[in-house]
């Protein structure tokens, strides 16, 4: 005998809202649910895992649309060779994200950092150029100087 869990118990062990399941329900992410005799929405178990899947790959940047394409959401099987090859696309643009995110974290760095003194070479470069390539090291501040030691006569 299947179990059935009322979509509150789903919502809370999935981590989604009920609005949500609803949402996921009516884009075909889910298999619709049956109802109880009050009307209320009764999902199988299997719906925790269906939910799992489409949450992790909306994690990873897919949107709803893009996982409406996802025939294996509705029956959980192997990817297909269409669908390896949407996941590969999504890991080369997520790829390009994380490059472009290390460039601004090296701009960001080298502006928190930056003791210039009036026009900012830095600045004046990525104004100029309208982008961040190549120019995050200008305005790094030197190292600081290590103390020197004091001899200690006894």
């Amino acid at each position: 005998m299947e179990t059935f869990l009322p979509i509150r118990e789903i919502a809370a062990r999935t981590g989604v809202s009920v609005h949500t399941l609803r949402y996921y329900e009516r884009a075909g992410l889910i298999p619709r649910a049956s109802r109880s005799p009050a009307g209320y929405r009764l999902y199988t178990v299997d719906a925790i895992r269906r939910v799992m899947l489409v949450r992790t790959l909306r994690s990873v940047g897919f949107g709803i649309r893009e996982l409406k394409g996802f025939g294996a959401i509705a029956d959980l099987r192997i990817p297909t060779a269409t669908m390896r090859a949407r996941l590969r696309a999504k890991r080369d643009e997520v790829s390009s994200q994380l490059r472009d995110l290390e460039r601004a974290w090296k701009l960001l760095d080298a502006l928190q950092g930056c003791r210039c003194r009036g026009d900012c070479v830095l600045v004046t470069r990525l104004l100029d150029s309208g982008h961040s390539n190549r120019v995050a090291t200008v305005c790094l501040p030197k190292a600081p100087a290590r103390p020197k030691r004091r001899r200690i006569e006894p």
